[in-house]
């Protein structure tokens, strides 16, 4: 007890602390053990709310910063390969024009998840030697793949969403990196959801960010498991689909 006072700002002078600390040691050795004991219980099932420190926040938001501006380039090489003509000439090949632009986005796909692992390794490794807390993968890392996968593949639905309504490398420049910045500042990238009033917490749920920063967080600060993130990851699969689909009906191959 005496010690909790003290880690919570109070003072006891060095007499008063040894006497009462003599004082509790006879106690205790009469009655044959310590005086009080403080058990902590919490209902079934109940969730204590829990907010990230700086890395826990920026490392996984500024990740997701990231990998949405991938968008960008997906769109403006899809627009290049459009001008030169080379998808006229892939429509003689034997499959479906969906599964063409799926191979599109493959390399891309790849590429964001080792952005993703060397962003969460620089939170692992290096930020600790700069003083800052280590990013802790929590209890079910596995998780943390599976949510970088769905939130991949939502960038890259939206950076062929780009290609197919984009006419030309300056107008998807300009509309990507609107739709990246917006879709970061509403979704909490940049002001984290929990300090928002509740109406933006709930608007900042058309923003895929929203749902992978706080599955990312389920994880890293909450401890859950993939069993919780998996409400997150569906969101960010119809994400994916959506702009997926539209990029299609929308896409004009000559």
């Amino acid at each position: 007890m005496l010690d909790s006072i003290e880690q919570n700002g109070g003072s006891i002078p060095a007499p008063m602390r040894n006497q009462l600390t003599a004082n509790t040691d006879q106690t205790s050795a009469l009655s044959g053990g310590r005086l009080v004991t403080l058990n902590q219980v919490q209902p079934a099932g109940m969730q204590v709310q829990q907010f990230p420190n700086t890395v826990q926040q920026n490392v996984p938001g500024w990740t997701l910063f990231g990998v949405f501006f991938i968008a960008q380039l997906v769109a403006s090489s899809i627009l290049e390969e459009k001008k030169v003509g080379s998808f006229r000439r892939l429509l003689a090949a034997p499959m479906s024009r969906a599964t063409m632009l799926l191979g599109k986005l493959l390399p891309y796909l790849i590429l964001n998840l080792i952005q993703i692992a060397l962003m969460f390794a620089v939170g692992v490794f290096l930020l600790p030697l700069t003083g800052l807390p280590r990013l802790e993968l929590g209890r079910h890392p596995e998780g943390l793949i599976l949510i970088s996968v769905c939130a991949s593949l939502a960038a890259n639905g939206l950076g062929l969403l780009l290609a197919a309504i984009g006419k030309s490398a300056e107008q998807i420049g300009g509309l990507s990196s609107l739709l990246v910045v917006t879709l970061a500042a509403v979704g909490g990238v940049m002001v984290p959801r929990f300090v928002m009033p509740d109406f933006m917490q709930t608007i900042s749920l058309i923003s895929p960010h929203a749902w992978a920063l706080d599955a990312y967080q389920d994880i890293l600060v909450r401890g859950y498991g993939v069993a919780q993130i998996l409400p997150a990851c569906g969101a960010l699969l119809l994400f994916a689909a959506a702009f997926f689909g539209i990029a299609v009906l929308k896409f004009k191959w000559d």
